[in-house]
């Protein structure tokens, strides 16, 4: 009996040493929180996405990524007129007979959403009377996307946060345009926004820009956090018929 409790003691010990398949201990990946970017468990600054002063799961929502039509990234409204004035329409430009769609430019909230059945949302009302900008997921990509169509970007501007959040400035520069038909302000420091003013065309496929991914298999996580980001990291204004 001595001699087997004398074997199995090293064994013991040795064991107590080796961490145990899938425990990472403290240095490693286990337990990081979605924020903590770069995973150094520390609250950073840089880290409060939305710059509320709070780290938890509203500063994981990912940064809007653009995805401008390659025939209009360049096309902003002075370089269309010129050639119009030449009697020159190229690709993306609006063509002659075009007219700008009107409406009321509006502040795009929940009260503004109206669902498509799809694991997304109209603006403004349902079809026919909905807005250029709606909220769509496609299940080949798993992403979910703001969408304005027939939009493309006419200007953009780096807008202190205060002059965005406070006096709604991006908004105030589309309000004052008679050919904008949505402003968007992305968040990118605590200190600043881009802004975007939108121009529309018949003739160039839809502005649009990545908001959500479905990492658990559920559209709905896609689409929950557009909408969570929605007044927080991106701030849009779209004419509504």
């Amino acid at each position: 009996m001595s001699l087997r409790i004398l074997l199995t003691l090293p064994i013991v010990l040795l064991l107590t040493g080796c961490p145990i398949d899938g425990d990472k201990g403290s240095t490693g990946q286990a337990g990081i929180n979605c924020w903590d970017s770069n995973m150094n468990r520390v609250n950073d600054v840089a880290e409060d996405v939305n710059g509320d002063g709070v780290y938890n799961t509203q500063d994981c929502i990912p940064q809007s990524i653009v995805l401008q039509s390659q025939d209009a990234v360049l096309n902003h409204q002075h370089f269309c007129e010129a050639f119009a004035s030449l009697g020159k329409y190229p690709e993306g430009c609006p063509p002659s007979g075009h007219s700008t769609p009107t409406g009321t430019l509006t502040k795009i909230t929940n009260v503004e959403l109206f669902d498509d059945l799809n694991n997304g949302y109209y603006t403004c009302n349902n079809p026919p009377l909905n807005g250029l900008l709606s909220l769509e997921y496609r299940p080949d990509t798993k992403y979910a996307y703001w969408v304005l169509e027939g939009g493309y970007t006419a200007n953009r501007v780096v807008m202190a946060k205060q002059d965005v959040v406070i006096n709604g400035a991006c908004a105030a520069l589309c309000q004052a345009d008679n050919k904008c038909v949505a402003s968007y302000a992305r968040y990118i420091t605590n200190e600043a926004y881009d802004c975007f003013t939108m121009y529309h065309s018949d003739t160039v496929s839809s502005f649009e820009y990545i908001c959500g991914i479905d990492q658990f298999g559920n559209p709905d996580d896609a689409r929950d956090l557009c909408l969570a980001g929605l007044g927080v990291t991106s701030r849009w204004h779209s004419i509504c018929p």
